[in-house]
């Protein structure tokens, strides 16, 4: 049976500092001494930047759960996978070959009047996206409240992106925001179970 779930009811959005080795994306482990790769994302990780909501917590300077300040307008999913059809004198029929996952990371986030405010939930995602070309694991879950830890057998949706410059928004009469357009790397681990 199917059920229904109100807007932002159910859903956490951890932003996750990301680096690459071998060009395979690595979550960065604040507390360990290396990261864990984006096919292997542990329980303990996960839980970590649960509870990191404001910029006054602990390890914020790091990433961070943004679920409350993003704004009900935002899109990440997966998209139509890029793909080749080139063809030898031996392919037979109308092959393709999958090159690469595409995904949109749009988000928009609300921000407080207060910028130095460390303990105001808008100026998380403010601090974490105010430059371009750093490095992220979007991690994604359904189904459960955003500060609800995490545990083995969880799934959850993981996107690698790369921060772009993010736009202000403010116009009159309405709250004042910051957008940003997130690079695809083209690499993600959707419905990923936890298994540590």
């Amino acid at each position: 049976m199917a059920q229904k779930m109100l807007v932002g009811d159910k859903d956490t959005v951890l932003f996750l500092p990301a680096y690459e080795i071998n060009g395979v994306p690595q979550v960065a482990d604040p507390s360990a001494a290396s990261g864990v790769p984006i096919t292997a994302p542990t329980v303990a990780l996960l839980n970590y930047f649960i509870g990191i909501t404001t910029p006054g917590d602990a390890g914020s300077n790091w990433g961070g759960n943004v679920t409350c300040a993003i704004l009900n307008d935002w899109k990440l999913e997966m998209t139509d996978s890029s793909t080749k059809d080139a063809k030898t004198l031996c392919s037979v029929g109308e092959s393709e070959d999958l090159t690469f996952y595409n995904y949109d990371a749009n988000m928009n986030f609300l921000r407080d009047v207060d910028q130095k405010d460390a303990a105001s939930e808008f100026n998380l995602p403010a601090n974490l996206t105010n430059a371009p070309d750093v490095a992220y694991v979007v991690a994604h879950r359904i189904g459960y409240g955003r500060t609800e830890t995490t545990s083995i057998g969880e799934e959850w949706h993981f996107y690698y992106v790369w921060t772009d410059h993010a736009i202000p928004a403010s116009s009159d009469g309405e709250y004042q925001a910051i957008g940003e357009t997130f690079v695809p790397k083209g690499i993600l681990n959707f419905k990923h179970e936890l298994a540590a």
